[in-house]
């Protein structure tokens, strides 16, 4: 199951580098509520009743509150960022979360095609999955004071094993 797999990569890529710091763990913490806030706004979008075999929050509250609710922890998430005090992290976070948004769009364009190739499949999974598990291994080496070689690594594997676990 995916429940804390994003967190646990950016303690592990921060590990594989350096030190786990008070920084790396906030920016653990970040991923998830940024995690969560999705699949609150996910489950409004696909108009979800149910969520790990429970109601789902749209489902049992509406619409607005699972919007606000998916609102706030985004921006939970997006303070914690900050608290690391690194503007790479921030650029990092606001360039995968925006291709994650991209991807969540080419969904809604992939739901209306009648069949989809595996390509546009690959294409749609690097894009949403992919994305915060490469922000999840980019922000660990990132804050550990990685060189840019050893950061483009680490956002590959990420997207990579996003990739994978979807699949």
């Amino acid at each position: 199951k995916g429940k804390g797999l994003r967190p646990a990569l950016v303690l592990l890529a921060a590990r594989a580098i350096g030190d786990v710091t008070e920084e790396v763990r906030s920016a653990a913490v970040g991923i998830e509520l940024l995690q969560a806030s999705t699949l609150l706004h996910d489950d409004v979008i696909d108009d979800s009743p149910i969520r790990r075999g429970n109601p789902s929050v749209n489902a049992q509250w509406g619409n607005e509150v699972a919007v606000l609710m998916g609102d706030m922890l985004f921006t939970q998430a997006l303070a914690l960022f900050v608290s690391t005090g690194s503007l790479s992290v921030m650029d990092a976070a606001a360039r995968q979360t925006r291709l994650l948004i991209e991807g969540e769009i080419f969904a809604r364009e992939l739901r209306a095609a009648p069949d989809f190739s595996e390509d546009s499949y690959l294409e749609l999974i690097r894009r949403k999955t992919g994305a915060l598990m490469s922000l999840s291994s980019e922000v660990g080496a990132m804050l550990t004071g990685a060189d840019e070689e050893r950061i483009e690594l680490m956002r590959e594997y990420g997207r990579y094993l996003g990739m994978a676990f979807q699949i």
